[in-house]
């Protein structure tokens, strides 16, 4: 996870935090990140 994304960042309660890091992987590692079985390509939309 990107450091800027967090750092600083504050967060009232623990399921702010929670709802603010599943939707950053949602957006970013899901969208990003090439699996293997998909011979590496990203998954589809």
């Amino acid at each position: 996870m990107k450091v800027e994304e967090v750092y600083g960042r504050k967060f009232n309660t623990i399921q702010e935090a929670q709802f603010f890091l599943f939707d950053y992987i949602e957006r970013y590692c899901n969208r990003k990140r090439r699996h293997s079985a998909l011979d590496f390509v990203p998954k589809p939309e």
